[in-house]
């Protein structure tokens, strides 16, 4: 009789907007909800409030619950597409070493995502463009005398 009979669903993101209100985030997402053995329908979702594990999607397939009588839907906690405490258990574990280590010490800086891995092998292919350069003149210049 009372509270939300929530059932999981994937849900495709159709647009996602982050935008700044007042000093304060609005983040909206237009999600297609397909519930199994439902005809799929469109709705709208906003970032859950004070949350820390939440990652706001903005592409591709989620994890969304919906409840089949009100037609209300809300992010799955257990999607880790949507929500991640691995995230939040590594930033805690770069907090720890870095207290552990003595003082004076250096920090120790690391990608942090897949785009300064990217970076990095950008950086390694001219490193190897440039190598490779030098080798060809080096052959020139033995051919030359």
């Amino acid at each position: 009789m009372f509270g939300r009979d929530w059932q999981p669903a994937e849900a495709t993101i159709i647009e996602a907007s982050k935008a700044l209100y007042n000093l304060k985030k609005n983040y909206k997402v237009v999600v297609e909800v397909r519930p199994q053995g439902e005809a799929p329908f469109r709705t709208e979702l906003g970032i859950p409030g004070r949350e820390t594990h939440f990652k706001f999607p903005t592409t591709g397939p989620v994890g969304v619950l919906f409840d089949p009588t009100s037609r209300k839907v809300k992010w799955d906690r257990d999607d880790p597409r949507v929500y991640s405490d691995q995230d939040r258990a590594k930033e805690q574990a770069d907090l720890d070493a870095a207290l552990r280590a003595p003082a004076g010490s250096q920090p120790v800086v690391e990608p942090q995502d897949d785009a300064a891995q990217s970076n990095a092998d950008e950086h390694e292919s001219i490193a190897q463009a440039r190598q490779m350069w030098r080798e060809n003149l080096e052959m020139r210049d033995l051919d030359g005398d």
